[in-house]
């Protein structure tokens, strides 16, 4: 696995004013046998979830929001919290449902107005299939750093497969993957590849790197480590105060 690796954005070269972290991937192709065939579902495609973590200084998630319930008392956890996911979409705010049934012209409307409405991290909705198109990530988490409040110090960035592990799914199948940081003008600061590795099959879950404060700037380390987990509600129980968390 690559060595972590530090990168201080430097303001006299880029503008930080919003920084966007971009992942994208492909799904290595398949080789199919005549077993394969008949007992798998080859076309299963592989749902990959963004998610930030925001933290204090001690690498603590102190705000794990609300439950949310729905009609057939369905819970979405994590409303308004320190965890940025499909269901909670914005910080301070979640918006969850934002993007429901909008093209991506209005998504890029409805990101802007989270922008002017003084949202400082925003995921931009979940993508299902995957890209490594340099003009498209396959997702992306915008970050606005003067909009974050003094309690946080480190957003730690991660992607879990979306039910990995009842469908047989792993990172190991995974290729041309790269998490990239892009400053406000879409000039690439930082960017990180990495596929094929012997240690990342079967695993499900995986943490790519973390934007901290490094004293009135900010710094991005790529932070690599795989779980086996498909959920990242167990990698968040790490970083909590408390003894008990809610469940996705």
């Amino acid at each position: 696995m690559k060595d972590n690796k530090i990168i201080i954005f430097d303001k006299k070269e880029y503008d930080i004013s919003k920084i966007t972290i971009g992942l994208g991937w492909n799904i290595r192709e398949k080789k199919p046998n005549f077993w394969s065939h008949y007992f798998f579902d080859d076309e299963t495609d592989f749902d990959l979830d963004a998610i930030a973590f925001m933290m204090d200084k001690n690498d603590r998630v102190n705000n794990l929001g609300n439950d949310l319930y729905l009609t057939g008392k369905r819970k979405v956890p994590f409303q308004k919290s320190d965890v940025i996911y499909f269901h909670n979409l914005t910080a301070p705010s979640g918006n969850l449902g934002a993007y429901h049934d909008a093209n991506q012209r209005k998504i890029e409307k409805t990101i802007e107005k989270f922008i002017e409405n003084g949202e400082f991290v925003i995921h931009t909705g979940d993508n299902l299939v995957g890209s490594s198109n340099e003009e498209n990530d396959a997702e992306q988490i915008i970050v606005i750093p003067d909009e974050i409040p003094s309690r946080i110090s480190k957003i730690l960035f991660l992607v879990c497969i979306y039910k990995g592990k009842e469908r047989a799914q792993h990172f190991g199948q995974i290729e041309n993957a790269y998490i990239r940081a892009l400053d406000a003008k879409g000039k690439e600061m930082a960017r990180f590849e990495f596929s094929g590795e012997d240690s990342f099959d079967q695993k499900c879950s995986m943490s790519f790197g973390e934007l901290y404060r490094n004293d009135n700037d900010w710094a991005f380390k790529t932070n690599i480590s795989t779980y086996d987990t498909d959920s990242f509600v167990d990698i968040l129980r790490k970083y909590i105060r408390a003894a008990t968390v809610h469940h996705k």
